[in-house]
């Protein structure tokens, strides 16, 4: 029972240990999905000495707007996208239409039709870096981060309810131990006396003598 008992709060303790690693990995993930980085979770990035280059890697499920961005130091280069045609898709933003967020400031967006999977071809020019921002960037080590954490709570939940019920088992230590006196035969037995109490004494069997 007591060794019953101990790996139950022994595995109590392992899964609320699994259920904080848990917690704490989803919270890392979803402040990474947070963060706003562009020159890291760009799709795409570089400046004018390196274009015009392609951008081919779409995978498209539906219509999606993609954003360009740049540091906000001064350097504001200029963006072309064109498709195969030649017809430009790049909406530059202007002035106080365009977002200025942790250091840097948005350029503009283009769009990705649906199952579009032509290659377009993306054009730099001035001074400063461009980052091509995929839609709902993040969104995935988001996810990732809020999974994690419902894990991490139904670990919790679990631990708990092992631990309680290693608590409420009874241990080897609470249980009263007997110890049985076994009476060999032809040997007598002392017992406490009582005061006033009438003690019997046993009977032995009348002796005869032997016949002759």
């Amino acid at each position: 029972m007591a060794r019953s008992k101990k790996s139950m709060l022994i595995m109590g303790g392992v899964v609320l240990g699994i259920a904080l690693i848990a917690a704490g990995f989803g919270y890392l993930k979803i402040q990474d999905g947070m963060d706003f980085d562009p020159p890291s979770d760009s799709f795409w990035s570089g400046k004018a000495s390196d274009t015009p280059d392609s951008l081919s890697d779409f995978k498209v499920t539906g219509s999606l707007q993609y954003m360009v961005w740049s540091e906000d130091d001064g350097n504001m280069p200029n963006v072309s996208i064109v498709d195969t045609d030649g017809e430009e898709i790049f909406n530059q933003c202007e002035g106080d239409g365009c977002s200025v967020k942790e250091g840097f400031r948005e350029l503009g967006t283009f769009g990705i039709p649906t199952n579009d999977t032509q290659t377009y071809t993306i054009t730099v020019t001035g001074e400063g870096n461009a980052y091509v921002l995929t839609p709902a960037e993040g969104l995935a080590e988001s996810l990732l981060g809020i999974i994690s954490i419902i894990l991490g709570a139904c670990f919790s939940l679990c631990g708990l309810v092992i631990l309680i019920i290693g608590l409420g088992m009874k241990g080897g230590d609470d249980q009263v131990a007997q110890v049985v006196q076994m009476v060999q035969p032809g040997t007598a037995v002392q017992q406490p006396v009582q005061p006033g109490a009438v003690v019997q004494q046993p009977v032995q069997p009348d002796q005869q003598p032997p016949l002759v």
